[in-house]
């Protein structure tokens, strides 16, 4: 990780001198630098020109590897396993039994969110509480995927300011993995584009879709082939959302 920490001081101002953590998700590695950047000359005149570089100007580097305190590498352990396989939510009517549910009503991302913190949020406290009291602050935020009944997905993120898990906005999936849009603007993507739906492997998606439509005021076109594409198109200052049937 230490040309990681080198690759870091590219962008830092002048002077600089602090100590970054740097963590790998994917390999479970965290590094502990402290970063060092000054001139050669403090003593001299620098005037930093696009053409020519004074000696003042030269600038010296350094990265020191610091040991990592164990309560770090703890904290790195546990949002790992938190986030290495999906929490499976159960048959509840308090609970979303699909994404579509989830994106509907406001009251069942609440009921997620609760379900969650009663069941995760006292190890990740006491995880960051560990962290806090030694004035360490770590970039790797605690993240959760949840699974519903019917095989959608969300995920949620850990807020150790509100103590809580919330929802990730634009993060539901539904049980083929399409985007379950949350707005009109999410439904084609975005302002000038188009997305693809595919609702064969479960048509009770596509029900659930059309009346998501519906709610939204996107009209849609077509027969019912199970394949979607919804289009946005700009005309003037107005942004029109249309969905057609492959």
């Amino acid at each position: 990780m230490e040309e990681v920490a080198y690759l870091a001081l590219d962008n830092a101002p002048v002077p600089y001198n602090e100590v970054i953590y740097f963590v790998d998700m994917q390999g479970g590695n965290v590094g502990k630098f402290e970063l060092f950047k000054d001139y050669l000359n403090v003593e001299e005149a620098c005037v930093p020109s696009p053409i020519e570089v004074t000696f003042g100007c030269v600038e010296f580097r350094w990265v020191d590897n610091l040991p990592v305190e164990q309560q770090v590498r703890d904290y790195i352990i546990l949002i790992r396993q938190l986030g290495a396989t999906p929490i499976f939510l159960p048959a509840s009517a308090d609970l979303p039994q699909n994404g579509y549910e989830l994106v509907q009503y406001p009251q069942k991302q609440d009921a997620v969110s609760q379900y969650l913190t009663t069941t995760n949020a006292q190890q990740v406290q006491e995880a960051w509480n560990a962290l806090s009291f030694l004035g360490i602050s770590v970039p790797a935020p605690v993240t959760v995927t949840v699974r519903m009944p019917d095989g959608s997905t969300a995920t949620y993120v850990w807020s150790p300011e509100t103590k809580k898990f919330s929802l990730v906005k634009g993060s539901v999936r539904d049980s083929a993995g399409n985007r379950v849009p949350e707005t009109p603007a999410d439904v084609a993507g975005g302002v000038g584009t188009s997305l693809e739906y595919d609702f064969t492997s479960n048509p009770e998606d596509l029900w659930a879709f059309l009346d998501r439509m519906n709610m939204l005021g996107i009209p849609v076109t077509g027969p019912n082939t199970g394949r979607m594409v919804c289009s946005s198109q700009v005309t003037g200052e107005r942004v029109t959302v249309t969905c057609t049937s492959q």
